[in-house]
C-alpha cells in the first residue's frame, strides 16, 4: 500500500513496486483513506509519507496501524533527513527508511 500526498509519486512508487512484482492494494493521501485500506486488505507493507492532507502525519498514521495490526511492515519514504523527522520516524518502529528519490533497487531491497 503507498501513502503519499502527491498522485504523480504515489503511482511512481506503484509502478515501481509492479516492476519487482510486488501488488499495491491501495493508496492513500489522508490519513483515514490509510486507515481505512489497512482495515480492509491488510498489507504486508506500507510505504508511508511523513506529508499527508489533514491534520495527522505519516507517524500518527503508522502507530494507529500498528496498534492494529503489528504485523504490518511501515517503510518510511521521506525527501527530509533532518534530525527533527528522524527522531519523528524513531518514534514509531520503522522496518525501514527511504529517501527521496528512491529506485527500484532501494524498494527491492527493503520489501524483498
Amino acid at each position: 500500500m503507498v501513502v503519499e500526498d502527491n498522485y504523480l509519486i504515489a503511482e511512481d512508487f506503484a509502478e515501481m513496486c509492479e516492476e519487482i512484482g510486488i501488488t499495491v492494494v491501495g493508496h492513500a493521501v489522508r490519513a483515514s483513506d490509510a486507515l481505512q485500506i489497512v482495515a480492509d486488505k491488510k498489507p504486508d507493507y506500507v510505504l508511508m509519507d511523513m506529508r499527508l492532507k489533514g491534520q495527522r502525519d505519516g507517524v500518527d498514521v503508522a502507530m494507529e496501524i500498528h496498534s492494529a495490526r503489528p504485523q504490518t511492515k511501515i517503510v518510511y519514504i521521506t525527501g527530509s533527513d533532518d534530525p527533527g523527522t528522524m527522531e519523528r520516524i524513531h518514534e514509531d518502529h520503522p522496518h525501514d527508511i527511504l529517501l527521496k528519490p528512491i529506485n527500484p533497487a532501494q524498494l527491492k531491497s527493503v520489501l524483498g
